[in-house]
């Protein structure tokens, strides 16, 4: 397995013992040393390819919208693969909740300078076939509570999850799912096969 912008690679340390082998892709120099003690490391995609080493599966977690070409991007991913090797991705969502509800407030921080791209359930579909995945399964997941939405609307800026007890679990979860099926929770995920 191979992780395409693998931070600190605790993604891959969590795999230790269920994977045979572990690679982390990670341009920032200062966390190789650290992740190298348990991890395969390589700095770009390009150098896997280059490698030869193919992976059965690739993963990439709030990375795409970063990079300069998301579409060189996922094409190292997709060159990296064996045949038949899968790719779990997810990004923010530009059509989520919050446009609807806080625009004013709420673009300023998600439209920044961190992010070269954005992407809605169509734009990533049409750059995962034209790089040549199928199988492709879309959807949406939700990563924050009612409490962010509600503080949102009151104060105009993020908290972080469980700052509002009036919202137990169960509505927690029901208005996630509610959000994940109208398609305006906040990330898009993806399963694409080579």
């Amino acid at each position: 397995i191979a992780d395409f912008g693998a931070g600190g690679a605790s993604f891959l340390d969590a795999l230790q013992g269920f994977a045979k082998e572990t690679i982390a892709i990670e341009p920032s120099q200062h966390w190789h040393e650290a992740i190298s003690k348990k991890h395969r490391v390589f700095s770009y995609g390009e150098e896997l390819v280059k490698s030869e080493i193919r992976v059965d599966i690739g993963v990439s977690f709030d990375v795409i919208e970063h990079v300069p070409s998301p579409e060189t991007y996922l094409k190292e991913i997709y060159n990296s693969l064996n045949e038949k090797g899968k790719l779990f991705l997810m990004t923010p969502n530009s059509n989520e909740i919050l446009f609807d509800l806080a625009e004013e407030n709420f673009s300023p921080f998600y439209f920044r300078t961190a992010h070269s791209y954005y992407f809605c359930i169509d734009s990533i579909k049409f750059l995962l076939g034209r790089v040549g995945f199928k199988k492709l399964k879309l959807g949406y997941y939700h990563e924050m509570d009612i409490s962010n939405l509600t503080y949102w609307l009151k104060d105009g800026e993020p908290t972080g999850k469980n700052k509002n007890t009036l919202f137990d679990d169960e509505a927690n979860k029901y208005f996630c799912a509610y959000l994940e099926k109208i398609g305006k929770a906040s990330h898009l995920w993806v399963e694409a096969e080579k």
